[in-house]
């Protein structure tokens, strides 16, 4: 793996953490969310007059919440999971990750003319 490679694979694992970042705090957003929506379903069933209206509002806030937290923490999971794989790959522990097209080095490669010319070749 050359320096230039190397320097692509970083970038790139810094990027990738910094959206794991982002999604970690869209996650504890999602929590926070789940958290409102279930204390709002228990109080509107211990209220003496139970609108179920509200009770469904809430319940519905509660479990979209409680999905959202599930997909990003499967999304973080995954997310930490390549980084180390990027990390092992550019200390060369793993040999075996696929080189993403993005991440190659695109310098073109400067073939000698073709010429249709028969005067050089040998007969």
């Amino acid at each position: 793996m050359t320096k230039a490679e190397k320097e692509a694979w970083l970038k790139e694992a810094k990027m990738q953490m910094q959206a794991i970042a982002t999604l970690e705090k869209y996650n504890m957003a999602s929590l926070a969310t789940a958290g409102v929506g279930a204390a709002l379903c228990y109080f509107s069933i211990v209220a003496a007059d139970r609108n179920p209206l509200f009770i469904a509002c809430s319940l519905i806030l509660a479990i979209a919440g409680a999905v959202c937290s599930m997909v990003l923490n499967l999304g973080i999971r995954n997310g930490k999971r390549n980084v180390e794989k990027i990390l092992n790959a550019v200390e060369g522990k793993d040999e075996q990750v696929v080189i993403p097209d993005r991440l190659k080095n695109k310098k073109k490669k400067t073939d000698p003319e073709k010429t249709d010319d028969t005067a050089g070749k040998a007969e």
